[in-house]
């Protein structure tokens, strides 16, 4: 008995640890074969992965759909087949250019295109007036990208903003810091961050900086301290930034950081569960994380096409409540039913409503017959953190439960 108690009490101790750093869920595998170096946007509700290097050099253009767990191919890119293009999205339309073939003699693209989800459809737009180039870095503010860096041969360290109204480049300050290519960035509050990259040789950097559009100013903010490296991700999602994997030196990363812009500071998550890698592509979408395929180096071309899904601590403004009218959830987490025992008066009613981590009601239950436990069968919900509240005579007690695979 007491070894059944000690057990228990150690589940409860690692599962409130994972749950408060919010915690990885593996997704279907990326079509289309394994894949390195493509490039990655989200628009709506909906993720795409474009380009990339298969056995070979690929255009193609898939859609994830989170709440089918399903990938769709959809129109190919018009441009020249290639590797470590650019990406970002801009008012539900996607834009992807630059990038190149990979070698052996390696040609560098400047050209861009526009995607339409809505119609599925390409149309070429100005083409980028730097020159071009593979492992740019950029982000997008009010309504506008920046773009700059990345590699022609030489390490790059210029700064290019895109009006998609007017379809117009405008070049911007020099950014202060060394050239780089393989840096990752994201924007938060009207700024955009850059970090890490590689900036000579096999020297990488873990460096960190903020860039605000309205001065066209630089300011040097908290080293990533995971360490240095380059070909990491870097993408936002709600108010925070977030970075994870990358490679210096011969040894691939799986670590995951979080950015909060108000402190300067990094706090780091769950590492992926995934095996380490570089070179992988992702997004958010809502208040969750997407990341997959990549490069895990066990061979020249060990190229990686599993997906996975990071589900952060809720933030959705619905907590825990716990009163004298208290229940209890059994087997918590749970992947088809979850099971609320208590304790009510006869003749009177319970009321139980579910909302999932963003607040939205997605169960409701008033029955008079219910005594003394509740069944709720969730195998077809999506997996992630709810909040359920049970209310017996006017008195509400809410908990949190999370339903996985």
């Amino acid at each position: 008995m007491k070894k059944s108690i000690f057990l228990f009490g150690c589940f409860i101790l690692i599962w409130g640890n994972v749950f408060s750093q919010g915690y990885w869920t593996a997704k279907a595998n990326v079509i289309n074969g394994d894949r390195c170096n493509a490039a990655s946007f989200s628009v709506g509700t909906k993720g795409y992965i474009c380009c990339g290097v298969t056995t070979v050099h690929t255009k193609d253009l898939l859609e994830y759909d989170p709440s089918t767990n399903t990938w769709t191919q959809k129109a190919d890119f018009p441009g020249i087949v290639r590797r470590n293009a650019i990406s970002f999205t801009i008012n539900n339309k996607a834009y992807v250019g630059l990038g190149s073939d990979g070698g052996p003699s390696y040609t560098y693209y400047y050209d861009f295109y526009e995607y339409d989800p809505a119609t599925n459809t390409w149309t070429q737009k100005a083409s980028f007036p730097g020159p071009g180039r593979a492992y740019a870095h950029h982000f997008t503010v009010s309504g506008k990208a920046y773009v700059g860096g990345g590699t022609n041969g030489t390490n790059l360290n210029d700064l290019w903003e895109y009006n998609p109204v007017a379809d117009t480049w405008t070049q911007k300050n020099n950014p202060p810091y060394p050239a780089r290519n393989g840096a990752l960035a994201f924007a938060l509050k009207e700024k955009g961050y850059v970090g890490t990259g590689q900036i000579a040789g096999p020297t990488n950097t873990n460096d960190f900086w903020e860039y605000n559009p309205g001065t066209d100013t630089w300011t040097q903010r908290a080293n990533l301290p995971g360490g240095v490296r380059n070909h990491a991700l870097g993408f936002a999602i709600t108010e925070h930034g977030y970075v994870i994997s990358g490679y210096n030196l011969g040894a691939f990363m799986n670590d995951f950081w979080e950015y909060n812009i108000l402190t300067d500071t990094w706090t780091q998550l769950q590492n992926l569960t995934g095996v380490p890698r570089s070179d992988a592509t992702g997004f958010g979408l809502g208040e969750k994380v997407y990341i997959g395929t990549g490069w895990d180096g066990n061979t020249s071309t060990s190229y990686l096409n599993d997906f996975w899904e990071y589900t952060p601590a809720a933030s959705s403004g619905v907590e825990e409540q716990r009163n004298e009218m208290d229940f209890n959830i059994i087997q918590n987490p749970a992947n088809d039913f979850i099971r609320i025992s208590f304790n009510k008066p006869v003749g009177s009613k319970i009321d139980a409503k579910v909302y999932n981590s963003i607040g939205e009601k997605v169960y409701e239950s008033m029955n008079y017959n219910v005594q003394e436990l509740l069944k709720i069968n969730i195998s077809n919900w999506n997996d992630g953190v709810y909040f359920i509240g049970i209310t017996i005579n006017n008195k509400t007690s809410t908990q949190k439960f999370v339903k996985i695979n």
